[in-house]
């Protein structure tokens, strides 16, 4: 029994990255702490239908959920967040006298998450947003509804 515990406690890989020791690693092969620097993620359902490049029709794409890296305020440290459409403000409550007080938006707080794909063939790129509906129409967020008329032919 003793011989077999530790041969799978031996098994067990380190993370790549950081190479720690981790009780287990996530989805990705990396330890949490890595994910959560990195804003790794499982992949959602696909947005986008299963179809070949509208443009090259080449058959084989790259889905991308994209992260962007950006400063957190005041530190001068990087951070990874996934990106949305649209960020809203960071209002943080002052003292008595000073108000309330305006910052940058969180880059982790977003809504409208996207993923890409991209043709393998022309490296034509599509965006689609995962939750649409999350997205606030609003001219703080520098949002506004469309309607696309039906009046005439398509073409």
């Amino acid at each position: 029994m003793g011989a077999s515990s530790v041969t799978f406690c031996c098994m067990r890989k380190p993370c790549p990255l950081c190479q720690a020791e981790p009780p287990g690693l996530t989805f990705a092969g990396v330890c949490e702490s890595c994910a959560t620097t990195l804003a790794l993620e499982p992949m959602p359902p696909s947005k986008r239908p299963p179809l070949p490049c509208h443009r090259c029709k080449h058959r084989e794409l790259i889905r991308v959920l994209p992260r962007e890296l950006t400063s957190v305020p005041g530190t001068g440290s990087r951070e990874v967040a996934p990106m949305f459409a649209v960020y809203g403000p960071t209002v943080i409550e002052g003292s008595f006298f000073s108000g309330r007080e305006v910052n940058a938006p969180d880059p982790q707080n977003g809504a409208g998450k996207m993923e890409m794909y991209i043709c393998r063939g022309c490296g034509f790129t599509e965006w689609y947003c995962q939750d649409p509906s999350e997205i606030p129409i609003d001219p703080l967020y520098s949002t506004e509804a469309v309607s696309v008329g039906g009046d005439g032919p398509l073409r």
